[in-house]
């Protein structure tokens, strides 16, 4: 085994354990509730670009990219991502009442 082959052993071994880190982090309630306001913050459902410039577009549009990155690393059937965003919403909702969840 040439010493690429193993340096690219290492670096799956090292992202399946990542893997496993984010999965278990973002089961627990806590880590939901976490990522439920990485999603409100970073415009995950919502229009990242927002009239107020450029700049503030690609920030926001760099924070939906970090919560894909995210939602990525659980490695969930899209049926069960779906269903984490359903709960999204469903908790978006209850917080704000009658206001519009944006």
């Amino acid at each position: 085994m040439s010493s690429g082959e193993v340096n690219t052993s290492v670096k799956a071994n090292g992202q399946a354990d990542l893997v496993e880190t984010y999965k278990r982090l973002f089961s627990s309630e806590d880590g939901q509730r976490v990522l439920f306001d990485l999603m409100h913050q970073g415009y995950f459902l919502r229009p990242t670009i927002d009239g107020q410039g450029y700049e503030t577009s690609l920030r926001n549009e760099g924070g939906r990219e970090l919560v894909l990155y995210i939602i990525e690393n659980l490695n969930r059937e899209p049926a069960e991502i779906l269903d984490f965003i359903k709960k999204y919403e469903e908790e978006r909702k209850r917080e704000l009442g009658d206001y519009d969840i944006d």
